[in-house]
C-alpha cells in the first residue's frame, strides 16, 4: 500500500494540489483523539519554485490529505499547524488530525441540559462550530439518559473537553471525525464528527479480517499491568466541587474478586465541578469495568502491504479475529486433533499506526464487547 498527498482548503473543503511529499513519518488515527503527522513537501526544485506550493500547505488553512490512490480513499487528514523552512527545497510540516479542530472551538451560548441522552449533549455542543460548512454531524443516540448539565461563554469550555468527558461515561459516547468525500470526482470534502456508542462494526461470525502469525503479523508486545492508573477493585469518582458542595459517587467494588485479590482502592475526579451523583455514578461505573482485572494489552505489528488494508478491509471499531503461534504461545492440540493457534481472540481496533517507510501498520486494539 502506498499514499499520494493532496491539499485541501480547510474552511471550504475543496481540493487542491497534488503534493511531492518525501517523508510523512508515522501516520495514525484513534477513536476520541487527536493525532499528528511531520510532512516533508518539495516547495523548490532547480531554483523554482513549484507552484502552488504556498497555499497548499498554508498553516491554518490547508489540509494535507493521503489518500489510497487505488479508488482515491482517504487514509489520513491533517490541518497544517507549523510550516519550517530552510535553505533546502522542502517545507516541514507539522499537522494535526481535525479532532484537534475541536479543543480550538469553545461554547460560546448557553446551552443546559436534564436527563439528557450523552449523544444529544455532543450534538448540542457541536452546534455551536456553525460557521465551518464542511464539518458536518453523524449521530445515533445511546438511549441513556443520565447526563445534567449547564454551560455557557464564562466556562470557558472547550468543545473536544465536552466529548472527551462523555466518552468516559459508563453507556457514555464514541467520537471520531472522518473525512469525506462529497462528490463522485472527490473535488470538495467534508468531515464527519460521528458521535455513537460505538463506532464500527461487531463481528457475528467470523470478523471481516484475519491477523495471524505465522502471516501478516511480524512482531507483538502483550503486557499485562496492575499499577496505580490501571488496576483497581474498589473505585470512587469525586467532584472537585467548593466547599461542602463536594458530591462523589457510589462506592463500587468488584466484590466477586475480592476473595482472591487484597482490595487496591481508587479515587479519581473524572471532570470540574460536576454536582450530579449520577453522572459521578456512570463515571465511576465506567472506571471500575476498565480497572478491575488491570491492564491486558495486545499491541500487534504487520507487513503493510500483506495486511488487511485500512479504510478498505476494516474501519476504527471494527472487531478483527487474530491469532498467533510462536514460542509465547505454542500451538495446541485441540479435541479433533489439530493443532490450534496459541493465542486466538476476537478483538477491536480502537486505532491504527502506519509507518510506509518501514513498510507496517499497528492495529490499536482492545477485548471486543
Amino acid at each position: 500500500m502506498d499514499v499520494q498527498w493532496w491539499s485541501v482548503d480547510f474552511k471550504t473543503g475543496l481540493r487542491g494540489n497534488q503534493l511531492n511529499v518525501r517523508s510523512a513519518g508515522t501516520l495514525s488515527r484513534f477513536i476520541g483523539m487527536a493525532t499528528d503527522a511531520n510532512v516533508s513537501v518539495r516547495c523548490a526544485q532547480g531554483g523554482r519554485a513549484l507552484p502552488g506550493w504556498d497555499e497548499s500547505t498554508t498553516p491554518g488553512r490547508s489540509l494535507l490529505v493521503a489518500v489510497d490512490p487505488d479508488g482515491d480513499l482517504i487514509v489520513w487528514a491533517g490541518l497544517v499547524r507549523r510550516r519550517t523552512s530552510s535553505q533546502e527545497g522542502w517545507v516541514e510540516c507539522s499537522a494535526d488530525t481535525i479532532e484537534r479542530y475541536l479543543f480550538r472551538r469553545h461554547i460560546v451560548s448557553e446551552v443546559s441540559w436534564t436527563d439528557a441522552d450523552p449523544a444529544q449533549v455532543a450534538v448540542d455542543a457541536l452546534a455551536q462550530i456553525a460557521d465551518l460548512s464542511p464539518l458536518t454531524v453523524s449521530a445515533t443516540m445511546t438511549g441513556n439518559e443520565v447526563i445534567d448539565g449547564f454551560y455557557d461563554e464564562s466556562d470557558n469550555k472547550r468543545i473536544g473537553d465536552v466529548l472527551t468527558e462523555l466518552s468516559d461515561l459508563s453507556g457514555g459516547i464514541e467520537w471520531t471525525v472522518e473525512p469525506e468525500w462529497v462528490d463522485a470526482d472527490h473535488t470538495q470534502m467534508r468531515y464527519v464528527v460521528r458521535v455513537a456508542p460505538r463506532l464500527g462494526t461487531a463481528a457475528d461470525g467470523p470478523a471481516a479480517t484475519q491477523w495471524t502469525m505465522p502471516g501478516p503479523v511480524t512482531d507483538f508486545s502483550f503486557i499485562e499491568d496492575f499499577g496505580d492508573e490501571t488496576g483497581a477493585n474498589d473505585v470512587v469518582a469525586l467532584s472537585s466541587g467548593e466547599g461542602e458542595s463536594k458530591p462523589r459517587s457510589t462506592r463500587y467494588e468488584a466484590t466477586e474478586l475480592l476473595g482472591a485479590y487484597a482490595r487496591f482502592e481508587r479515587r479519581f475526579t473524572p471532570a470540574a465541578s460536576i454536582t450530579s451523583t449520577q453522572t459521578l455514578d456512570q463515571y465511576a461505573e465506567a472506571e471500575i469495568a476498565r480497572t478491575r482485572l488491570g491492564l491486558t494489552q495486545l499491541t500487534i505489528s504487520a507487513n503493510v502491504d500483506a495486511a488487511p488494508r485500512v479504510n478498505r478491509d476494516w474501519w476504527m471499531g471494527d472487531d478483527i479475529d487474530v491469532r498467533l503461534t510462536c514460542d509465547r504461545f505454542p500451538a495446541t492440540v485441540g479435541p479433533d486433533g489439530f493443532a490450534d493457534p496459541g493465542y486466538e481472540r476476537r478483538l477491536r481496533t480502537v486505532g491504527w499506526e502506519m509507518d510506509l517507510n518501514a513498510r507496517t501498520i499497528v492495529p490499536r486494539i482492545r477485548e471486543a464487547s
